[in-house]
């Protein structure tokens, strides 16, 4: 199992988080967007968190940069 997991804003629910952490992944960077509580906020704004978000969206990028020329 990974130790940690990356996805879009699209993929988040609480369901998702709770089960991944059984499964034993102990960081999951998957962003609320619509979230209203301050506890949620201030852990998004952790720097694991934000690196996490940021390798993801790079990585990304590089594929298709790679596909593209």
């Amino acid at each position: 199992m990974p130790r940690s997991l990356t996805a879009d804003a699209g993929f988040y629910s609480k369901t998702n988080e709770k089960k991944l952490g059984e499964l034993g992944v102990r960081k999951v960077s998957v962003p609320n967007r619509n979230t209203q509580s301050e506890q949620r906020r201030t852990h998004q704004k952790k720097r694991w968190f934000k690196e996490g978000q940021r390798t993801g969206c790079k990585g990304g990028i590089s594929v298709l940069k790679g596909v593209m020329v």
